[in-house]
């Protein structure tokens, strides 16, 4: 559902809220992955990740990684 709406963004031109769905999209992989025990510390520093390094839920998850921010 949440792709669907991104796309939807996308195709009106509605740039922000489309990148915003996108950020969330990236969030929600990365707290499967961990949860699933795929993904480790070194995603961490992954230039891919730097539009939501910043965010709280990042912060989140770095710390669930048992890793320093």
């Amino acid at each position: 559902m949440i792709y669907s709406t991104g796309m939807v963004y996308a195709a009106r031109g509605q740039r922000a809220e489309a990148l915003q769905i996108i950020k969330e999209l990236a969030l929600n992989w990365l707290e499967l992955g961990l949860t699933a025990g795929a993904i480790g510390a070194s995603y961490k520093d992954e230039p891919v990740w730097d539009s939501i390094r910043s965010g709280p839920r990042f912060a989140e998850l770095v710390r669930r990684m048992g890793i320093s921010s």
